[in-house]
Order: C-alpha cells, then structure tokens, then sequence
C-alpha cells in the first residue's frame, strides 16, 4: 500500500501517521494545501497532531509543531520537504530549510515525533498552539482561536488548551494537552503574534493573536516529543501522555501491530500490482475517518464507546459503514450506538458530525441509513428502539436548524412525501433555505423508507406503512417527457427552463445553463438531474418502469455513462451515483454492470498522488473500489448485496466473529470480464445479488469468469420493494 495514493488531485486523502481510528493524526502542513493539510511539493509550515482525511470541508489542524535551527523566531524559514517515507501508522521526511529528519507515529490520544538536528545551530522546536486547518475564502468558515492558554510546568513539560470557533461546522471545540520531550529544554520563549518574551512560562489569552511557545534544545541531539491530547481537561491530556510509549520505537510498533490487524481483513492474490497497491491504500483509507474518541467528552457522561468525525454521513453512508458492518461488526455497533446517544443530546439525527458538532447538512438525515443498515443486517448490541425515536423525531417534525440537523418537514409531509420549489422553509434562500428540493425529496424519500423497515421489525406497522407511502415521493417528481427526477412548484408546474443535463452549482458559467443557484440554494446538490434521477434504492422496480421497461432502461442509464462527467453525465468523483453502474442488474443486463464497473476502476483509480476521482470523503471514494473490485456492492440501509466482476482471482474477507469468506474468480482479467455462473459454498447460484445473512455465512463464492456475456442474472432480479 501507499498513503500517498488520492493525496493530490481532488483526492485530499490523509498521507500521515495515525492508529486506526485515532484521534491523533500527525502529518505535514504546506502552504496552499486543501483541507487534509498536503500539497506536494509545497513549503511545509509544521507537523500538526489532529486532522480530516479526504473531506472538502476544513477543521482541525491543532498544535502544529517546527523543528528548525538558529535563532528564535516566530516565522522559521519554510521549504518543500525531502525523502519522504510512509507506512502504516509512520511518516518521515527531512526539512530542507533546516537538514532535520522529522519522524511521526501515533497512538489513540497522543501524538510522537522525533527529530534529528544537526551539529550546528541552536535546535529550537516551535508549537505553535492557534494553528488550524485553513477552510476557503468564506470568513465564517475558518476556525477562529476563541481561548488559548500555554503553561511550562516543567524542564520537559508543556500543557494548556485551545478552544476554536468556526470551520466547517456552527460548534466550538478545544484541545487540551499535554506535551512531554524526552531531553529537557534548556530555555523557553512564548509568543503572541510577532511579540517575543524570552524565557517565558505562561500565556494565558482570548480571541485574537497567534500564540505559541518555542522551546530550545542542546545543538546535535535527537529529541522525542509525546503530545496527549484530550477534549476535557489538561489532567486528562497529562494523563493520556503518561500512560503513553515512552520510547518513539515503541509507539511505532505498536501503531504497526494495529495495521496489520486491519489491513489483514482483506487479502488477495492476482491482479495488477496497481489494483493491489490501490487497494491496500483504499482499505488504510477506510480506517481514518471517524475517530475514537472514548472517554473524552460522551453525551450525558456516557461511558460506552464514542465517535467522532461521521464527515459526512452523505458520503460514508453509501459503502463506508457498510463496509465496516462487513469486516468489523463489532467496531460498527460501536459506531451506530455512539450516534445514537449523540443524535440525543442535540434532539435530532445528523447528516454530517465534526469536532462533536453537527455540520452542514448535505441531504437529508443519513444517519437513519446508517442504522437501518445494522438493524436489517442483524448487528446486535445496539439499542434499536432509541435510534427508531429518533429516526421517527427526524421524519415527522421540522427541526429548528435544518442546515445543521434534522429535517424541513413541513412542506414535504404536506405534499406527500416531496419539496417544491416554492416551499415556506425555516431558512431564508441566503441560507440554504428553499433549496435542494428535488434531491434532499430524493433522500428523505430513502430515509423514510429505511426507518419503515426498522419499524416493521419492531411491531409499528401503522407508522411504516405511512413512511413507506411518503417514500414514494419521487414519483411526484418524475417528469415522463424528459424522463428525469424534474423541480416543480407547489401548484404542479415544472420549473421552467429545464435540462436534465445542467449541474448546477457548477453551471452558473455555462452559456446554456438559465440557472444561476448558489451551492445550497440548486435543485440537485452536487450532481445533475441524471445523476440524482438513479438515485431510488428502494424502488428500482417503479424506476425501470418509469422508463419504459428494461430495454428501455438499460438506453436510459447507457444515455448517462456515454456522456462526459463533465457535462452532466455519470460522475464517478461524487456520492450521488454510487450506485447508478449496478442498476443495470434490475433490467437483467449484468453485462453492462461488468463494463461500466470496470471501466470505473480502470479508468477512475489510479496508482498515483493524483489518482482518485474525487473527494475520498472520510473513505467513500476508497471502499467503494474494495467493494467493487471484490466484485460486491451494497446496497446501503437494505440488506443485500449486488454481485459483479471480480478483478482478483482469488480474495479472502473477514467477515466478523472469526469467519473469513474465500472469493474465487476464475479466469477473472481485463477481457474476462463477464459472470457466466456463480457458486456459493458449491451451489449453483442464479441471481445477481446475495443477502447479508448469505455472504456472512459463506465460506466460498465462486465467479466463473469469460469474454463473453451469458443468460447468468438476467432473470431474477435484485430487490426493489417501493
């Protein structure tokens, strides 16, 4: 694998070093670098202990960390890093500015580093406490240091706090900590802006100036710094640090032993060595977005597991979670039950979670997907009839801050079960109201009718069977001379100029677009008309035969792949059509899903920096190739699988509880592309697509792989119960 993979490019993926999960992530900051803090190639300001992997939103970026040489000062020399070196849990590289080699590995709460100075110049280490992840030109967006406070407790010890306002979501957090080196500094000098005091001790501030300390050591030595961190209070940051390695050899190998147990879900054989290296960094990938912050500020005192960074459920809804309810269920139930708890104390379901504080809402309340997903897929351990209040709270009564949880849902019960254009929302239109209506109508049809299954399975049948008719909603929506999901106004009319092919708020430049949208005020959030009109997981049946039958279909959705991502058509570097290229398997044509599914990996994946097609979002973008070139793809929130084209012969999967699932594809490769039969432990298997209980189950699946598309899955169909 190669953490460096999807760094660059739209990608934003994470390269640093961090365990599984963990809340402390250290990694470069350069100059101009989007919001994982990477830019190749770019000065490098400092090494940061907190960051977000793959996002384009912007937080964290807390207590960035400069190793450099001569005198004290508050902007150090800055220059592109050399030799960079990666492996789980371990980065490396050395300053330019300054010939120091910086080391970095991690445990859960506590950052490591090492550096190396070398035999001439005074060795001063800068901390600089105010650092933050820089979020766009939007003022309200970046994180504004709020209280900061610095204290030198010690010849070899450094504590205080910082607390933030802004970044991609409405909340505050702060960071306390608790620094340690191994070698005692032999002066210290705390700053506030450009004003120097020399052997400072204490800085204790509000809103306003960069602050920080720099700490000077003995030229030619080799110091180790240990940063705890916690979300509470110092003493729970010192006491993190003092339970932690105290030798940076150690920290590493423990980081090592945890990746290895993660990335060992996994395995195969064959393939390309690109398919390989892509798919070991995507499953790392995977392991880094949420993360782990138990015992550190739970809901209501919780002592139970906590999360963490769910940035954003829009993305990781679709293949991250499903992914982990695959290969670690237990880590998964771990998830659902903190967002629960979570969700209760601000009283409604969130799309998107960061810094504990929910952010802006994409869609609609995904989290319900999320755990309707572990209920149909039988997790146990979670407290499923608190998440249905919940998830019932979020369906039938309008929340107060929509933009940051819960849902507009007066309008959209009153019509039944979709937005018009001209909807009385409780924000005004410079605030995302009265926007998004056709796919937020999209998404709240597909939440209601995953909180219907979770109240069927709970005995209450009559509020299911009233979500399940307002999940029908799209139909309402469906415009059959365009065929396409199409906005319309409260009274029946059709919005009015209309393309099914315009994306906005990318289209405002175009000269054939009339649509002039701000990003949260267009009918289609990211996405075009096309893109959003796949977008019915739970009634692909009415879908089909809105279009006219499965011939019919089949042109519909080839319409959308043959025309450029750029101008409408399918877009392999955004969540809305994630499942768009396994639709084919509803109109009986697995063929087709083998050719637009490979043609995405070959053609959208790339062994390089730049070789993703888009934001990674907290692992979407990457566990959508691991389910896909194992030849499965969820279907999130229902509890089966679409079965397609492996692209390695041989696989082995863990599947929870100690079973691991063998996937045999044979004669699998770039011409064999096609499923001509398919055996589960040995029996032969007719249809396209497998439940949750099935594949768990298993202990072989079989692919017979050929050049040529035969009668395998054309006649049973996948679910579609609308």
């Amino acid at each position: 694998m190669d953490t460096f993979l999807g760094t660059d490019g739209n990608g934003n993926v994470f390269p640093g070093a961090q365990v599984p999960f963990g809340f402390a992530q250290l990694g470069p900051d350069m100059t101009g670098a989007p919001t994982h803090g990477y830019k190749t190639g770019a000065p490098v300001l400092g090494f940061s202990q907190t960051k977000a992997s793959g996002t384009g939103g912007g937080m964290w970026g807390n207590l960035r960390m400069l190793p450099y040489t001569g005198e004290v000062t508050t902007d150090p020399a800055t220059a592109p890093v050399t030799g960079e070196e990666t492996e789980p849990g371990y980065y490396a590289c050395m300053l330019s500015a300054s010939g120091i080699r910086a080391e970095l590995t991690a445990e859960r709460l506590t950052g490591h580093a090492r550096y190396a100075y070398p035999t001439t110049g005074a060795a001063q280490l800068q901390l600089d406490v105010t650092s933050a992840i820089d979020f766009g030109t939007k003022e309200s967006w970046q994180q504004r240091p709020q209280r900061v406070e610095v204290h030198v407790v010690g010849d070899d010890r450094i504590e205080g706090l910082v607390e933030f306002a802004g970044g991609w979501n409405s909340g505050r957090y702060a960071v306390y900590f608790s620094l340690r080196t191994d070698l005692p500094f032999t002066t210290t000098t705390t700053w506030v802006g450009k004003r120097l005091t020399h052997g400072g001790r204490d800085v204790v501030i509000g809103a306003g100036d960069r602050v920080g300390i720099t700490m000077t050591f003995p030229e030619g030595r080799t110091v180790s710094v240990r940063t705890g961190m916690s979300l509470v209070s110092v003493a729970r940051a010192r006491r993190t640090a003092d339970r932690s390695a105290r030798h940076f050899p150690t920290a590493r190998r423990r980081a090592a032993s945890l990746w290895r147990d993660v990335l060992g879900t996994v395995a195969v054989d064959g393939g390309t060595d690109g398919q390989r290296l892509i798919l070991g960094s995507a499953l790392r990938n995977v392991h880094i977005g949420l993360k782990d912050i138990t015992g550190e500020d739970a809901p209501g005192g919780s002592q139970g597991p906590h999360y963490t960074d769910y940035f954003a459920l829009w993305d990781t809804f679709r293949t991250v979670h499903p992914l982990l309810t695959l290969i670690q269920p237990e880590r998964q139930r771990d998830m659902v039950n903190s967002h629960i708890r979570t969700s209760k104390e601000f009283g409604w379901g969130f799309d998107g979670l960061l810094a504990h504080s929910p952010g802006l809402t994409q869609g609609g309340t995904n989290g319900d997907v999320m755990i309707a997903d572990a209920f149909v897929k039988g997790l146990d351990g979670i407290d499923y009839r608190d998440g249905l209040e919940l998830m019932l709270r979020n369906a039938e009564h309008e929340s107060p801050h929509p933009m940051n949880y819960g849902r507009e849902t007066v309008d959209y019960i009153e019509h039944g079960g979709w937005l018009p254009m001209d909807y009385t929302g409780s924000l005004p239109p410079d605030h995302g109201g009265h926007g998004r209506t056709v796919s937020r109508t999209l998404e709240y049809n597909y939440n209601d009718f995953c909180i219907a299954q979770v109240a069927t399975g709970l005995g209450r049948r009559a509020e299911a069977e009233r979500l399940r008719r307002r999940a029908r909603g799209w139909r309402s929506l469906w415009d059959g001379e365009t065929l396409s999901v199409r906005p319309r106004f409260s009274d029946g009319r059709w919005a009015d100029p209309y393309s099914k092919w315009w994306n906005a708020p990318w289209d405002r430049q175009r000269t054939d677009s009339a649509w002039e949208f701000g990003w949260f005020e267009t009918p289609y959030y990211e996405g075009s008309a096309m893109n959003y009109s796949t977008y019915v997981p739970h009634d692909t049946a009415a879908l089909v035969a809105a279009c006219g039958g499965d011939a019919a279909f089949t042109g519909w959705l080839d319409e959308l792949f043959d025309r450029p991502h750029w101008d409408g058509g399918f877009d392999p570097g955004n969540e809305p059509a994630f499942l768009a290229p396994w639709l084919y398997l509803h109109a009986g044509r697995p063929d087709r899903t083998a050719e637009r599914v490979r043609a995405l990996l070959s053609d959208s994946y790339r062994p390089a920096r730049d070789g993703w097609p888009g934001n990674d979002d907290s692992g979407a973008m990457s566990a959508l190739y691991v389910f896909s070139s194992l030849g499965l793809f969820p279907n999130a929130g229902q509890d089966f699988y679409y079965l397609g084209s492996p692209v390695f012969p041989e696989a082995e999967l863990q599947t929870g509880r100690g079973r691991r699932l063998r996937i045999v594809a044979r004669g699998t490769s770039e011409s064999h592309k096609y499923v001509r039969g398919i055996r589960l432990d040995g029996r032969p298997l007719d249809r396209a697509w497998l439940s949750h209980d099935e594949l768990v189950r298993a202990r072989v699946l079989e692919f017979d792989m050929s050049d040529r598309p035969g009668d395998w899955g054309t006649r049973r169909r996948p679910p579609a119960r609308g």
